[in-house]
């Protein structure tokens, strides 16, 4: 359909493949994209306000010292990094799983996260995170099922459903006239 203003229809949902999932992308931008997500998804996602409201909420009424949290499709790395020191701070001892199937940007996790013990960087599709990582109490997939195609996204689903123990959370885009234009400004 036609561009409005040079904004893209968006009555329904798009399937065109993102650049950062063309293997052909130049490595510098992807790292330079994986690089932004910790400021952009900060101030847009807000993934660690859901986590701290329900998982931290959970993990402190179950009385947990330790937990597993799963990140599937883990990008950057930045809210692994976060939850780190989230919980670190409250003295729950934790332990993230970095989930993502790209070896180029699984490269640019193990960089970003060498300084964090804690983190476990797994190279695996989203589609089977119990085969590939086991469970986790508690499993998070940011900005993840915009990258699958309609028939696969309820694999993905029951496969993040049955690596949560306590709980899943699935946080993605909403593709929106207004967040197109705040996204491209930003």
């Amino acid at each position: 359909m036609p561009f409005m203003f040079g904004i893209p229809d968006m009555s329904r949902r798009s399937i065109q493949r993102e650049m950062m999932d063309d293997h052909s992308t130049d490595e510098g931008m992807l790292y330079r994209t994986l690089g932004q997500f910790a400021f952009i998804n900060r101030c847009i996602s807000r993934t660690h306000v859901l986590f701290r409201r329900v998982f931290y909420s959970d993990m402190k009424k179950r009385g947990l010292s330790r937990v597993t949290v799963m990140d599937i499709g883990a990008g950057g790395g930045h809210f692994a990094r976060w939850c780190v020191g989230f919980l670190k701070r409250r003295g729950i001892a934790p332990r993230l799983i970095c989930i993502d199937n790209d070896q180029r940007v699984i490269g640019y996790l193990r960089h970003a996260c060498e300084d964090f013990p804690e983190i476990e960087i797994v190279n695996a599709s989203a589609l089977k995170p119990v085969a590939a990582a086991g469970r986790a109490d508690y499993v998070v997939a940011t900005h993840l099922l915009h990258h699958f195609n309609d028939e696969s996204i309820p694999e993905v689903i029951t496969g993040a459903f049955e690596a949560a123990r306590y709980g899943l959370l699935i946080n993605d885009l909403v593709r929106h006239p207004l967040a197109y234009m705040g996204f491209s400004l930003l």
